[in-house]
Order: C-alpha cells, then sequence, then structure tokens
C-alpha cells in the first residue's frame, strides 16, 4: 500500500496526464478499491475525492460496475497490460473511453495494485466512421457513375477502371489492365489521340477534353466526349485521370438532323419531288450500314406501286422496280402497300413471292428487305421505301426510328406537292365558286386593305366595288370601333370572328350584315390575309328586333311587360348592391273590380280602359322610374332610386288621386281605383322574386282594407302562405299515392284535319282539394327540384300510353312532352330517355320534347349535348311558347329544332290586332325558311284557325278544336276519326 505522501505524489504525477487516471487497489477477491485518481478522472468520470478507499462495487452503479469488473479481473490475473473500448454515458452525453489497465507487481510478483488511464476517443471514432462512409461512398459513385472513369501511367498503360468503363467497351476488369489505353481508340482517331496526350504532359494542352471513338470487345466503334487530367499522387509520378461521357446518340442525331435540314430545305423550295426523295433514300442508305434505299409511289389511276428513287441500284436492274403490284399475296413490298402495315423479310430465300426480282437480288447481294409503307395523315396510300439490306438481320430500334423519320419527311415531300396541285384546282373553284353565289367574299391584306372583292357588292350595295381602300371606309360611324377590335381580335388569336354592322349602300341607307372573318396564315403563324364572308340580314334583323320588342313589350298598352320588368329590376339591384346606401321602390297595382267593367262592357272596352290607365300611369312617372304591364289589370311601378321612403308613400297617394275624377269613353261613365302594394330593396328583399312576390302580397293586403288604397310589405304577411307549405307537402307524395294523371290535347293538321299528336298536360287530383291546375302547383314543383321526378313520371306514363294505343292498332300518333330547366340540366337525361324508348320499343319518332324559349337561351352550353343525342335517337325537338323569349336564328341553327310553337299571347287578337297577326305571321315565316313546323298553341275561334290557315300553320291546338282530355275519351274520338275515314 501507498501511504498518503506517495498517494499526493502520485496524484500530482498523474495530474500531468490529459487521460483520465485511476490507481486501484487489489485486495483478495479480487475486489479493487479506489486510491486516487488525477483532476481528469475527477472532473469527467464522476468519480470524487470521497471515492478514495472505496471499493469499486460501492462507488459506481451496479450496471457500470459489471461491466468493468471483468476486464479488470483478466489484467490481475494475467498480469499483463489489457486494452478494450467502452461506451459509456457522462453528463448525458455517451463516451467512447479507450482504456489500458496495467498490473503493478510487487517484488513477489504480486499483482497489488492496477493503473487505469482512460482516453476520451469519442471524436477520433466518429471521424474514423465518416471517413470510412466517405470511401464506400465514393467507391459506388466510382462505379455507378454513368462516366466512365480510366487511370493511365504517364505512358498511357491503363492503372484502372471502373464497372461502367468497362461494361461499356465489354471487357472485364482485369483484362485490360496493364495495355496501352490506345488499344481501345479507333484506328481513325489514334493519331489525334496520341498527339492530345503529349501536348497533355508537356503543359501545352489544356484539359478541356477531346472527341474520339472508342472500339467495344466485339470491333464496333462508339463516340465519346474525353476529358483528361495529369495528377501527381507522390513527389515525382504523374498519372493521367480520364472521364469519358458516351456521345454517339448525340453524334448521330447532329448527323441526322444535317440530313434532315437539307430534305426540309429542298421541301421549302420548287424542286421536283423526285429530286427531293433521291436525296432522303441516299440520307438513309448513310445512316443505316450496308443497306439499299427505293422508294416507290402510289399511281391511283393505275393502283400500283412506281418508282421514283432508288440512287444506289444499278439502273440495269431498277426495270425490275419500275412497277410493283399491290396484294396481301404478292412481294413484301405489294403486301405492305396493301395492309398499310410494315413487312419485314429477315431471310430473302424464304421469301418465295420476291423470285421475279432474282437478278436484282443477286446482282447486289441482297439478303433481306424491310418495308415501310408512306401513309398520309389521313391513313391514306402515297407509297413505300424499301431497305434493301446486305445482310441477314432485322432492324434494330435504331433502324425503325430512322425509316420512320424518314418515311415521314416523305410523306412532307409528298403532301406538299399534293397541296400545290389542290390548290391550283381550289383556287379555280373558288373563283367559280365566289363569282357565281349571292353572299359577298372579300380578302383583305394584313394591313385591312382590300384586295379581292365578289361580284355580288354591286347587288348589295348598288356600287362598282373598290380595291385597295380600307374595310372601314363605308362601315356605319357608330360601329367602326367593334369591327376593328372584331379585326384587331383576329390577329392576336389567330381565330375567326363573328360580327354585325351597318354598311352604307349607294342611296344613303345602311345595309345591315353579318359577316365572319377568317384569317389566312404563314407558315410561321402570323395572318397573312383575312377572309370575309358577308350577307345582308336587314329584313331578318327587321323581323328579329320586332319579335324582340313584342317578347318585352305588351301588344295592348306598348308598356313594357313582365320580363322587362324582371330584367330592370335586376339590374337595378346589381347597381345598388355597389352603393350601399342606395334604395329601390317596387309598387305592384292592381285594378280594382276591373272584372265588371269586362264583364259588363265587353273586353274590347276594358283594353281601351287598359290602355288608359298606362297612358296615365306612365306620364305621371315620367323619367323617375318605369311603369309594367304584367298581365291583365295588373301593372308594375320601379322606382330606381329612392331617397326616403316616404316619397313612395306620396307616389301611392298622387297614383290615387290621378283617378279621383271619374272616367267617360263613349259616354260611359266610371270610377277607376287602384289596390297598390309596396316592397323596398333591400328591406323586403334583395332578389326580384322576392320583391315582386312581397310587391304581390302587400297589394292584397291593401284590398283587404277595401281597395283603392296602398300597403307596405310586413313579413307578417308570409303567414298567408301556410296553405303553400301544406301544398309543398303534399306535392312530395303525389307520385307515391298515385295522385298525379295526364289529359291529352290533340294537335290537328291544318291541311287534313287530322289528329297527328297530343300534348301531355299533367293534372293533380289532390285527396282533399280535388283537381289542382298545372298553374299551381308546377311552379312549386320546380322550386322545390321535384319537376324533375315529376317530368319523369310524365315521360314514361305518356311513352307509356302512347305505345298502348298503337298496340291497339290507332295509327302511330306524336307525343309531345314539356320539360323544365331542370330535366334539362340532367347529365343522364338522353340516357334516361332511350332507356324508356328501348323498355317500351317505341319508335323516338313519336315522341317531340317541348322546351321553352327562355330555358333554351339561359342554358344553352348545359343542353346542346343532351339536344344532339337526342336528335341522333329520332326525337323531335320543339320550342314552346317561342316569341316570349326572344331567341335569334343562330340559336335555332345550333339547336336543330324541329317545330316552334307560337306561345298563346300571340294568337289572342290576331284577328283584330294588326300588330299581334304581323307578329304571328313573322313567326310562320321564320319557321318555315328554317324548315321547321310551326304549330299554334290556344286557338279558340274560328277567325283565329281561318288567319292561321291562310298563313300555312302546320298545325294548331286549342279549344275551338279540342280540350284536354282523359286517354278513354281521346280513344273513342280516335277510333271515331278512324270510323271516318273508313
Amino acid at each position: 500500500m501507498f501511504n498518503r505522501i506517495q498517494e499526493e505524489h502520485l496524484r500530482a504525477i498523474f495530474n500531468g496526464f490529459l487521460d483520465m487516471v485511476f490507481l486501484m487497489a487489489v485486495e483478495n477477491g479480487p475486489r479493487f478499491r479506489y486510491v486516487t485518481a488525477n483532476d481528469s478522472a475527477l472532473k469527467y468520470s464522476g468519480v470524487d475525492e470521497g471515492s478514495f478507499g472505496k471499493l469499486m462495487e460501492d462507488v459506481l452503479p451496479k450496471d457500470v460496475f459489471e461491466d468493468l469488473q471483468k476486464p479488470y479481473e483478466i489484467a490481475y490475473l494475467t498480469k499483463e497490460p489489457y486494452y478494450y473500448e467502452v461506451e459509456t454515458e457522462i453528463n448525458g452525453s455517451m463516451m467512447v473511453g479507450e482504456t489500458i489497465l496495467t498490473p503493478i507487481l510487487n517484488e513477489n510478483g504480486q499483482c497489488t495494485h492496477i493503473l487505469a488511464a482512460v482516453r476520451d476517443i469519442t471524436h477520433k471514432k466518429k471521424i474514423k466512421a465518416e471517413l470510412q462512409s466517405s470511401k464506400e461512398r465514393y467507391q459506388y459513385l466510382y462505379e455507378n457513375t454513368p462516366s466512365m472513369y480510366f487511370t493511365l501511367e504517364q505512358d498511357g498503360t491503363i492503372v484502372s477502371f471502373n464497372q461502367t468503363g468497362a461494361s461499356k467497351l465489354g471487357y472485364c476488369n482485369n483484362d485490360i489492365v496493364g495495355q496501352p489505353f490506345s488499344s481501345l481508340v479507333d484506328p481513325r482517331d489514334k493519331t489525334y489521340f496520341h498527339s492530345y496526350i503529349k501536348k497533355l504532359i508537356d503543359g501545352k494542352q489544356s484539359s478541356s477534353g477531346i472527341e474520339v471513338r472508342l472500339v467495344h470487345k466485339e470491333g464496333s466503334s462508339f463516340w465519346v466526349n474525353q476529358r483528361m487530367n495529369v495528377v501527381s499522387p507522390k513527389p515525382g509520378q504523374n498519372e493521367i485521370v480520364c472521364v469519358s461521357y458516351e456521345i454517339q446518340e448525340q453524334k448521330e442525331t447532329e448527323s441526322q438532323l444535317i440530313g434532315q435540314k437539307r430534305i426540309f430545305e429542298l421541301i421549302a423550295t420548287d424542286i421536283l419531288l423526285e429530286e427531293i426523295l433521291e436525296v432522303t433514300a441516299k440520307t438513309v442508305e448513310s445512316h443505316i450500314d450496308s443497306v439499299l434505299c427505293a422508294i416507290h409511289l402510289y399511281a391511283g389511276d393505275k393502283d400500283v406501286l412506281e418508282l421514283a428513287s432508288a440512287p444506289s441500284i444499278d439502273e440495269r436492274y431498277s426495270m425490275q422496280l419500275s412497277e410493283i403490284m399491290i396484294g396481301e399475296n404478292l412481294s413484301g413490298c405489294g403486301r405492305a402497300a396493301s395492309t398499310k402495315e410494315p413487312v419485314i423479310i429477315e431471310d430473302i430465300e424464304d421469301d418465295p413471292l420476291s423470285l421475279h426480282l432474282n437478278h436484282f437480288i443477286s446482282e447486289h447481294d441482297i439478303r433481306a428487305y424491310w418495308v415501310m409503307p408512306i401513309l398520309s395523315s389521313n391513313n391514306n396510300l402515297l407509297g413505300i421505301m424499301t431497305i434493301y439490306s446486305l445482310k441477314n438481320r432485322t432492324p434494330t430500334k435504331r433502324d425503325e426510328r430512322l425509316i420512320k423519320m424518314y418515311s415521314d419527311l416523305a410523306v412532307l415531300a409528298i403532301e406538299q406537292r399534293n397541296t400545290k396541285l389542290a390548290l391550283k384546282e381550289s383556287e379555280a373553284r373558288f373563283r367559280l365558286m365566289t363569282e357565281n353565289m349571292s353572299d359577298l367574299i372579300v380578302m383583305l391584306d394584313w394591313k385591312g386593305n382590300v384586295i379581292y372583292i365578289s361580284p355580288s357588292y354591286k347587288n348589295i350595295f348598288g356600287r362598282e366595288p373598290l380595291l385597295g381602300n380600307s374595310f372601314l371606309a363605308h362601315i356605319h360611324e357608330e360601329d367602326r370601333n367593334i369591327v376593328k377590335h372584331s379585326f384587331e381580335t383576329l390577329f392576336q388569336t389567330k381565330k375567326r370572328q363573328d360580327v354585325e354592322c351597318r354598311y352604307k349602300h349607294e342611296d344613303g341607307s345602311f345595309i345591315v350584315i353579318e359577316a365572319r372573318a377568317m384569317p389566312v396564315l404563314t407558315e410561321d403563324d402570323n395572318v397573312k390575309q383575312v377572309v370575309v364572308v358577308a350577307r345582308d340580314i336587314t329584313e331578318r334583323k327587321k323581323t328579329e328586333e320586332t319579335i324582340k320588342h313584342m317578347a318585352f313589350h305588351d301588344a295592348l298598352t306598348n308598356l313594357p311587360n313582365r320580363r322587362k320588368f324582371q330584367e330592370d329590376l335586376g339590374m337595378v339591384i346589381e347597381k345598388s348592391r355597389k352603393s350601399k346606401n342606395r334604395i329601390a321602390g317596387v309598387l305592384f297595382l292592381d285594378m280594382d273590380r276591373f272584372k265588371v267593367i269586362n264583364d259588363s262592357l265587353g273586353h274590347a272596352f276594358g283594353d281601351r280602359v287598359l290602355s288608359l290607365v298606362a297612358e296615365k300611369l306612365k306620364h305621371l312617372i315620367g323619367q323617375k322610374g318605369g311603369v309594367y304591364r304584367m298581365s291583365g289589370d295588373e301593372f308594375t311601378i320601379l322606382i330606381p332610386d329612392v331617397a326616403h321612403i316616404s316619397d313612395l308613400s306620396q307616389l301611392a297617394k298622387r297614383i290615387s288621386e290621378l283617378f279621383a275624377e271619374p272616367v267617360i269613353i263613349d259616354g260611359h261613365e266610371f270610377r277607376i281605383s287602384l289596390s297598390m302594394g309596396v316592397s323596398i330593396y333591400p328591406d323586403d328583399g334583395e332578389d326580384v322574386e322576392t320583391l315582386l312576390v312581397h310587391s304581390d302580397m302587400a297589394m292584397y293586403r291593401a284590398k283587404e282594407q277595401g281597395r283603392n288604397a296602398y300597403a307596405f310589405y310586413s313579413p307578417s304577411m308570409k303567414e298567408n302562405n301556410y296553405e303553400r307549405l301544406v301544398l309543398e307537402n303534399d306535392l312530395h307524395k303525389a307520385i307515391e299515392n298515385d295522385e298525379l294523371t295526364l289529359h291529352y290535347q290533340p294537335r290537328i293538321d291544318v291541311k287534313t284535319s287530322e289528329i297527328i299528336g297530343v300534348e301531355a298536360l299533367v293534372r293533380w287530383n289532390h285527396p282533399q282539394w280535388g283537381m289542382i291546375s298545372p298553374g299551381e302547383f308546377i311552379p312549386l314543383a320546380e322550386e322545390t327540384g321535384l319537376i324533375v321526378q315529376i317530368d319523369n313520371w310524365v315521360l314514361k306514363t305518356a311513352c307509356k300510353q302512347n305505345k298502348r294505343w298503337q298496340e291497339k292498332g290507332f295509327k302511330p300518333i306524336r307525343m309531345a312532352v314539356n320539360f323544365s330547366a331542370r330535366q334539362f340540366l340532367q347529365r343522364n337525361l338522353a340516357a334516361s330517355i332511350r332507356e324508356v324508348l328501348m323498355e317500351l320499343e317505341l319508335d323516338g319518332r313519336w315522341l317531340e320534347i317541348e322546351i321553352t324559349e327562355s330555358t333554351l337561351m339561359k342554358y344553352e352550353d348545359s343542353i346542346v349535348q343532351s339536344l344532339d343525342a337526342l336528335e341522333q335517337m329520332g326525337v323531335r325537338i320543339a320550342i314552346d311558347d317561342f316569341g316570349t323569349g326572344y331567341s335569334s336564328l343562330s340559336y335555332l341553327k345550333k339547336f336543330h329544332v324541329h317545330a316552334l310553337k307560337i306561345d298563346q299571347s300571340f294568337i289572342i287578337g290576331i284577328e283584330k290586332s294588326s300588330d299581334e297577326a304581323a307578329i304571328a305571321r313573322a313567326v310562320i315565316t321564320l319557321g318555315h325558311s328554317m324548315k321547321m313546323r310551326v304549330v299554334a298553341e290556344g286557338v279558340e275561334t274560328e277567325e283565329q284557325f281561318a288567319f292561321l290557315k291562310n298563313q300555312a300553320c302546320n298545325e294548331v291546338q286549342g279549344f275551338h278544336f279540342y280540350r284536354p282530355m282523359k286517354n278513354n275519351i281521346l280513344e273513342e274520338l280516335l277510333l271515331e276519326k278512324q270510323a271516318t275515314v273508313l
């Protein structure tokens, strides 16, 4: 044992070491007791001076003690220094310690102490691990990089190369180590390669790299870009590091591009097609080893292939190839042309159908041939390209790609030749056509100046055409900007533009023309010229304007109608939303006891009263707002800008005062009073329908208060809508409970007076309220979405009834079914109709779908596909209520409509009102001009029928003939008609 002075002395010595040093005394067991330790050990090991004199198992945690006890015992027993590494946690961090246990022996050779020195090698271990990982990554990248790596001695001997290099050259790693690198260089490039190496070693050449060909073990060559650099791994020793990138495909592409460029240049000129094909054939031969190329063109008049080019085939034998028959049972060339599929003959001896070419084959040592049909963009046969190989082989993927590419170039050359020929013929036909058509054809240059005008110009505008002037010269001043903008848009988008404008006639009047401008593009996609096709639509525009005016105005009072009111109110709401403080007012007016006037003095007298009321209201409102006739004796007033709500009260009072005095017409004195309801935007509603409904509610409240009064809307008025809610709930059960039924109104052929069709009209037989008209529940069904379910029920029920009539032997008639807008917005509409027709085995021509004009215009993009599909099934399409929504002719053309149904509002009064008669006449004329049948609905008098018959209206329906009836009654009617015919 050491005494305390010795221990202190040892500790002072130990403190000179940075490593942790412990001195341990050995006791029986053996057991080890702490004697002393240096400052590093006390600082980092967790052992302190209080541990001196204590056994190791008393100081250390059990698991740490057990780990240390064994190596200590080994050093004690072997009496030899023992080295080991251990990983321990010190102050929360893992430390790798390198420990040397050195036994201290006494004079008897007994181990009395063990000196433990612990060195922290955590950082050293980390660096060693990272170095090994880096070495492995480098080795992986070196072996697996797509580039070839070589290391050469200064004399060019190969020291090493990576796996990529071995793979690309076909060698194993040890095959060429020690061989000169120049043995891998293509003989054509060796001189250049040696010169480059010498300059590189002498420092006269930069390491920018060279392009040379390397030779594969099997003898083929391929291009590489080789970068070389001189390095010195040891003083006085130089090595050359080579990095080679394969550029074979790039070189081939460059060569092909040169060939393509040459062919494209020839195509762009007026050179003969045969010369272009000869260059094409030579280019193919230069890019594919050991082949001859021949190109034949298809002669359609003789249905044979005629030789166009065979530049490398001896002319003595080209006669055998001059004409090739086409057919699947002929040679490979004939088969390829017949099937329009490539044909590959790997061994020509296996193709007996080619024996007629034996002299040509033997002279040129042909072993195989491949045929590629040359097809146009429309898959029409233009010719064939035949590749004759001097080796027994099939084309490689590269060969196939090249043959396809050059056959496509041949297509381009042939089609351009054909296009030029067709263009000459087209120009001749174009001139013949334009000089004999009524439409106007105008050609403009890129500046907008006229360079051609067809002869019809004089017929339309009354003057001789003048070339060279601007196309804007005679266009109405107000339309010039629109036309100019369309012209500019055409140049920007390079798409056709449609425009309507007014063009000045020689007599000073203006002709309305409909023009379509189409760009003529150059090869670089710039507008070269503009072709304009125009026609005179002056009369059509007048007719459309008349229909439009009547669609938005009341025929009796000439006031704007309900549709115009809804449109104007919608615009007011849109503007008011942008100005948050803006208030608008809606007044709903209903004449009190107007029915008494009609019943006592007649409808004609009532019409005069309505006209008087309209005139007075219009004069009173002036420019402050608008007056509208909604229907019957109902009017509305729209005040778009209300300063104070009290202003609306004052207006209502002024209206009452306006009619305070009695009115005298034709000696009849009577008084007029109105009940008025007022709704305010935005307090009473923020959309058109809500404001209209609420003003209507307020008007009825005014009537309840004794008439000749006005009332503002309040939310409590909605309580009267309870019945409507009950009706809505019952409507959900109507189909399930079989409460719906169909009535059928016959449609009569005007010429023969025969029943040629019926219109299916749905009715609701309510269990409590009895028969409910469609006018009450259809709007509710549309609002709730039940209309689709009802439409489907009507369709199937009506088709089933029609099929039943046919099975009973009745002459087939057309069944007309009304469809709502919601129904047309169903994605599977056409499929569901097809399913019904197939299930019932009913021909689609006996079904007619009626769609309202407003639905057609509002949802044109959504329903055009459904209409096309229905037309393909034979189902006819009719526009219901025509004239109330203002359709232009373009809509009618676009949707392939078969029939127009003139709305009843235009039929009433046609025998008395010249305006209504003019509208009906215009609609019939329009329909016939579009090859559509025209149906008049709501015919109630003989006079109306006589007028329609005189105007050649095709079909009529209405109370004058038959009211809607149940199916059994209609059957009796059909039997009666059939018996009459017999």
